[in-house]
């Protein structure tokens, strides 16, 4: 923000180069003082005035400079110009005040969050529109004219430039206002609501005025000769004025305007006769000079080339505009069928690729089956290499144990032959005594000798019993698992020849 001396006092504004009215204020002094200068001159001494979108209070203050005034209201529904508007109006006015933050209207009108322009702050809006930029989120409450109108009121002039929500506020009072005992200052912009106002208000019998002044103002507080919008125009509605409006020497001076509005026709007419923007060459330039340098502008032409060696006529930009439509039409056209062709060949290729995606999916769909078979036989695959895995794990362990078993087994019989083989021993030592006895007494004992026979006879029936025996024979499949483990095969070698050294050696005959 920054602090400036202008026609009104010292002002608060914020920085000029961010907002196009501070940028105003700081160039000229001063914000439409014409328009001012206009009002006042239709206002009666001592009135009342309601200011609605007074943003930093240059149209309040104005009026108060230039006539007599009781009151003034300055309202605003913008809270980012509030601590600008307070400081203004309390700092300068030397007449009674009051300040409300309201937004203006009629009660169930849908409105929206503040948005403006990024750089003017003066033309912020609470009118749905989702094009722009919100600026405060929050959506103030709406406070209806006529309530307003018993809590500071009554008003002999009220002042509306609420961006787009005119109507809506005198639709709130419409039971005064229509009666036109009250004048009526509307901001009138180049737009359909600028129509529709001018419709109800000629709808209530009211005598209207189009009033539209020049942004530049050559008497301008500082004398800045430079005009930042050279021939930009403003304008505004006149609406039961107490006297009838002119314009005085110096408004006729400035090149405003003032017509009488019968109609909405003439309202139009209005508006598509009053200029909203210039060339900077145009500025001071008197009407033929000026329609002279807007004609060659319509053709393209330039002073610098003018009657220049090779210079002709410019071909209007209407004409150059009908001749651009003309062939863009024909593009579009030609692009149009190139479009409709490409269109059919991509609807071609999306059924292509749509019946290769069915098959796609038809395919991975078969796929997923034969996965899910696969899967299948695999985990019947390893629940059976399980079982096979734990049945060789059985019949190792009970081999394991069968040759523990057998070996268990076979000591006995080891220890049983080598028991009998020194019983045999024994015994046959025994024998071949007697029979070096016998043999000497044979012939004295021949008794004997055939006892001793009988004997033997007994010993070889004794170990032909025990190789039919149901030992032997039970072990016979414990020798044929002997084969395969060498510690038992050893064990039944020895079992043999301990067996056939008995036999050879005692029992030959």
């Amino acid at each position: 923000m920054q602090d400036i001396d202008t026609r009104y006092g010292a002002f608060r504004i914020p920085t000029a180069e961010d907002d196009l009215i501070g940028r105003f204020l700081a160039h000229y002094g001063e914000w439409a003082w014409d328009e001012v200068s206009f009002v006042a001159s239709i206002v009666p001494e001592n009135a009342r005035i309601l200011d609605i979108g007074a943003c930093f209070g240059t149209f309040g203050l104005g009026i108060s400079l230039l006539r007599k005034i009781s009151h003034v209201c300055f309202v605003d529904a913008n809270p980012a110009v509030i601590p600008f508007l307070t400081h203004n109006v309390t700092s300068n006015a030397r007449i009674s005040h009051t300040i409300r933050e309201n937004l203006i209207g009629r009660a169930g009108i849908k409105v929206a969050a503040a948005h403006s322009d990024p750089g003017n702050i003066g033309a912020t809006s609470f009118t749905p529109d989702a094009s722009v930029q919100i600026s405060q989120p929050t959506v103030p409450a709406i406070k209806e004219l006529s309530d307003l109108w018993q809590e500071e009121g009554p008003f002999d002039l009220i002042k509306i430039d609420a961006e787009g929500m005119e109507l809506s506020i005198l639709d709130s009072h419409a039971r005064l206002l229509s009666q036109g005992q009250v004048t009526l200052w509307l901001e009138c912009n180049e737009d359909a609501q600028s129509l529709a106002l001018c419709e109800r208000l000629l709808s209530w019998d009211l005598k209207v005025f189009y009033f539209a002044f020049p942004s530049h103002n050559p008497d301008n507080f500082r004398h800045a000769a430079t005009p930042i919008f050279p021939l930009a125009y403003e304008a505004g509605l006149l609406a039961a004025p107490r006297r009838q409006p002119v314009l005085d020497e110096k408004l006729r001076a400035h090149h405003c305007i003032l017509r009488a509005i019968s109609s909405v026709a003439d309202l139009r007419e209005a508006l598509w006769e009053t200029p909203r923007w210039g060339m900077p060459e145009w500025e001071g330039r008197d009407v033929p000079a000026i329609a002279a340098r807007a004609g060659h502008s319509m053709r393209g032409e330039d002073f610098e080339t003018f009657l220049t060696p090779g210079w002709q006529n410019g071909e209007l930009i209407r004409d150059r505009l009908t001749a651009l439509e003309h062939s863009t039409r024909e593009a579009l056209h030609e692009a149009h069928e190139q479009n409709t062709a490409q269109q059919q060949a991509l609807d071609d290729l999306s059924a292509r690729c749509q019946n290769l995606t069915d098959s796609l999916v038809h395919e991975q769909a078969a796929h997923a089956a034969a996965q899910a078979h696969n899967q299948k036989l695999l985990d019947t695959l390893a629940h059976r290499a399980l079982a096979l895995t734990a049945a060789e794990a059985q019949i190792q362990r009970l081999e394991r144990e069968l040759a523990a078993t057998t070996a268990n087994m076979l000591d006995p019989i080891a220890e049983a032959g080598k028991y009998l083989e020194s019983t045999i021993r024994d015994d046959l030592r025994d024998k071949e005594l007697q029979i070096d006895q016998m043999q000497s007494l044979v012939d004295y004992h021949s008794e004997q000798a055939i006892a001793l026979q009988s004997a033997h006879q007994q010993l070889q029936n004794r170990i032909r019993d025990i190789e039919i025996s149901t030992i032997w024979r039970a072990t016979s499949p414990v020798r044929q698992i002997a084969e395969r483990h060498p510690a038992i095969q050893k064990a039944a070698r020895t079992g043999r020849r301990v067996a056939a050294s008995i036999r050879n050696r005692y029992f030959k005959n």
